[in-house]
Formats: structure tokens, C-alpha cells, sequence
């Protein structure tokens, strides 16, 4: 595995990056923040919470994109980005991010908060 220190991910190609065409690749290191997923403001706001809850550190980036008034960040995209050692536990938390709710789910915790 290789690193890409432009767009900050783990590729596994040895000469050029294949998102950017950077040639600056390099051996991945455990600290090194790797790209996680692009999100909406509300989802990244809660996988951060959970990162948060697991000690994972995170870096959440707003993509640019066109002109922005103060309503639409809440609809913006952002890229996650989270240590190379912590990304296993990352992508799993992700996915429990990313199940659906069934309506037993949503039943219980409507009990738990009455």
C-alpha cells in the first residue's frame, strides 16, 4: 500500500496516483489521514460524533463547489478523513452509519425515550 500526500489516500499502485497522477507516492505510514467517504452535513457531523466516541481524530473537509448562502451548508458535501491505523474501525463505523432503520429499531428507541 501506497500514499498519496495530495488527495490523502491509500492506493495500491506503485508509480502514480490514480486519482491525481501525482508521482510523489510513498510508503503509508499509521498516522498518515486517509480519505473515509463524502457526506452530507448532517451524516459527517455524526460520524465525526462517533469517531469522536471511539478516539478516532478526524478531518472533515467542505468540497467546494458553487456559491454558497448560509442555508445551504447544511446541505454541503464533506470528505472524511481519518488516520491510516484507525481506518478498519472507521469503515465499520460507517457502515452502521449507513444501515437503514427498520421500524423495530425506530420503535425501540422511542421507548427509551419515554
Amino acid at each position: 500500500m501506497r500514499y498519496c500526500p495530495d488527495c490523502m489516500r491509500a492506493v495500491d499502485v506503485e508509480e502514480t496516483c490514480p486519482r491525481c497522477g501525482t508521482k510523489r507516492l510513498r510508503g503509508i505510514l499509521s498516522q498518515d489521514p486517509v480519505y473515509l467517504a463524502r457526506l452530507n452535513f448532517a451524516e459527517s457531523a455524526m460520524l465525526a460524533q462517533m469517531l469522536s466516541e471511539e478516539e478516532i481524530p478526524c478531518l472533515r473537509r467542505g468540497v467546494s463547489g458553487a456559491a454558497r448562502t448560509q442555508m445551504s451548508a447544511v446541505s454541503d458535501s464533506y470528505d472524511l478523513f481519518v488516520p491510516y491505523g484507525a481506518l478498519v474501525r472507521a469503515r465499520e463505523l460507517l457502515a452502521v452509519l449507513r444501515q437503514p432503520q427498520t421500524d423495530a429499531d425506530t420503535a425501540e428507541e422511542a421507548e427509551a425515550e419515554e
